[in-house]
């Protein structure tokens, strides 16, 4: 029994001594005995589901910005322009989001998601891939699926795109790191592999993503978990929809140094490193398999409704049918401190949390907020500047407000009531915190299946697509009347629609960068002076090139850091 636990713990553990290393325990249960142990894999797989939503990673006396996944959903949301603090006296990513320190930050992402991976891995090791134990191939998709997140998640934060800044952009070319994203670690990868392991090209590592779901599709045929903590056969669809955008709008570079894609794809499917091919070699063809997975995503499952976003007491923070991937923080043992976690920084309602104790209220920008139409019911999920101040029940009322009037009136204007405070209680935070968040939703496969279909059908189809998604978000579909006449046009509405839809979710972040999209700040009335910046457009927008940290490229030789991008922005003219 002391073995089986030790084993257990080893889950949720990772070596101090890197953040890509492997760690060998000398007392272990076997790996025979693991393969012949299905209770010890489904152990293995829950905690892989609970390092998502764990907290202080890094072990350190200081986790300010080291909450679990839903910490990475956060920071790439404040990346944006839509996700502005009311006051940053209590904003605990000032530095990053006015770009003059962005180097450190991203340490904990490094951190954290090559420690989920070591995780996965440990499971993936511990599983013969030739098993025909239902329950034992079931977990080893999972497992790879939680793999294929991580490193796609990676390979898209930390690739470095161009900017635009011509110092910057000198830089990277100098370095060579034009279309390099992560270095990759398997189940195989040896303790001295990782110290001279070199970051793999976009082409290596989205076979290796693809292989990986792959084997996860063929493992999870048919399967569905019965917790959405666990990732079964629809978040593959899911993250294949997703992996088949980000190949296809590369083959669409037209950026000098990325345009080259799909020549290194074609003579990537020769080389001999296990990880397989991939045959969608145009754009076109990618976009069609997008079409086709979002679809098999999307299968059983139905959109959020109005009572469900605005409910009291289930408003984002209880998983209902649209959703298909959630973490769950389901009990005391796992809860953070209550102001290092994404309610306690994102919710404006909680007693404690650091909206209403630190004045610090996660906003929608004035810009975005302006573009929403008075007949989307999803207005309400933020305060109307004509409301801010008010006491009266009906402003209360129209924002199902848990907050009594008085308290209602001290709110910001944008402020959001988006996410709710768990089982609607405002004042204990071990009843609040305990909550669900969104991994992947089905609306975001309407956005894939909207934009992929235009790209392979014409604008037209995609903007059909996308009335399908806003006919269950305006209270009347004739009241919605986009001026679309061209892709271009198609793809800033779509924008609009999702940036509304998904913020706060961290998934607009992947499109911003994606499609070389212009982050500007210098748009809205809300947003505090210090981070009235702005990107180039046509290119990245530099702060949504993650920073490596130095101590991984100190160890590891063969990795080659980001240029740091603090203080490249442009400010209003």
């Amino acid at each position: 029994m002391k073995k089986l636990l030790y084993i257990l713990s080893i889950v949720i553990l990772a070596s101090t001594t890197s953040c890509i290393e492997e760690m060998t325990p000398t007392e272990v249960v076997s790996s025979t005995q693991v393969q012949k142990m299905s209770s010890v894999q489904e152990s293995m797989l829950w905690g892989i589901s609970a390092y998502m939503v764990t907290y202080n990673s890094w072990n350190s006396s200081d986790y300010l910005n080291d909450w679990g996944y839903p910490c990475q959903m956060y920071f790439r949301e404040l990346c944006g322009a839509d996700f502005p603090v009311s006051k940053s006296t209590y904003d605990y990513w000032t530095y990053y989001e006015n770009c003059s320190y962005t180097s450190s930050y991203p340490y904990y992402t490094w951190n954290y998601y090559y420690r989920l991976v070591k995780n996965a891995n440990n499971l993936i090791g511990a599983i013969d891939p030739s098993t025909n134990n239902t329950d034992s191939r079931h977990y080893l998709g999972s497992a790879l699926a939680f793999r294929a997140m991580a490193y796609l998640d990676m390979a898209r934060l930390f690739e470095f795109k161009p900017t635009g800044y011509e110092a910057l952009d000198a830089k990277a070319e100098q370095n060579g790191i034009w279309g390099l994203t992560v270095p990759i670690v398997t189940e195989k990868t040896s303790n001295q592999d990782v110290l001279q392991n070199p970051r793999v090209d976009f082409c290596t590592m989205y076979r290796f993503i693809m292989n990986d779901l792959r084997n996860a599709e063929a493992l999870l045929s048919g399967y569905e978990f019965s917790d959405k903590s666990l990732p079964g056969i629809h978040a593959v669809n899911g993250l294949f929809a997703r992996a088949y955008m980000e190949i296809g709008s590369r083959y669409e570079e037209t950026l000098p140094q990325l345009a080259d894609c799909a020549t290194k794809m074609a003579a990537s499917n020769q080389q001999q490193d296990g990880y397989g091919t991939i045959t969608e070699l145009t754009a076109e063809d990618c976009y069609k398999q997008a079409v086709q997975y979002a679809e098999k995503a999307m299968q059983g499952y139905d959109y959020v409704t109005k009572e469900q976003w605005q409910s009291k007491t289930d408003g984002f923070n209880t998983a209902n049918q649209g959703w298909i991937w959630r973490m769950r923080i389901g009990g005391k043992e796992q809860l953070p401190t209550y102001y290092c976690s994404f309610l306690g920084q994102t919710a404006t309602e909680p007693a404690s949390g650091l909206a209403r104790y630190g004045g610090a209220y996660r906003c929608i920008s004035s810009q975005l907020y302006d573009k929403i139409s008075n007949y989307d019911w999803r207005k309400t999920s933020w305060l109307a500047p004509t409301d801010a101040g008010k006491k009266s029940p009906l402003v209360v009322n129209k924002y199902q407000s848990l907050l009594p009037d008085s308290t209602l009136a001290k709110v910001p204007a944008y402020a959001n009531f988006k996410f709710r405070p768990g089982n609607g209680n405002i004042e204990d935070y071990n009843v609040w915190l305990i909550s669900d968040l969104p991994v992947m939703r089905m609306e975001e496969m309407q956005f894939i299946k909207a934009e992929a279909k235009a790209r392979t059908e014409g604008y037209q189809s995609g903007l059909t697509e996308l009335k399908t998604f806003v006919s269950h978000r305006y209270t009347n579909l004739t009241n919605y009347k986009p001026e679309v006449t061209d892709m271009d046009s198609f793809l800033e509405e779509m924008m609009i629609q999702k940036r509304i839809e998904f913020w706060g979710e961290g998934i607009c972040f992947f499109d911003l960068k994606r499609l070389n999209l212009q982050v500007d700040r210098t748009l809205s009335s809300n947003i505090e002076d210090a981070f009235m910046i702005k990107s180039k457009r046509n290119y990245c927008c530099p702060w949504l090139n993650f920073f490596i940290m130095q101590y991984e490229t100190n160890r590891n030789a063969q990795c080659i850091a980001n240029p740091d991008v603090s203080g490249y922005f442009d400010t209003a003219e």
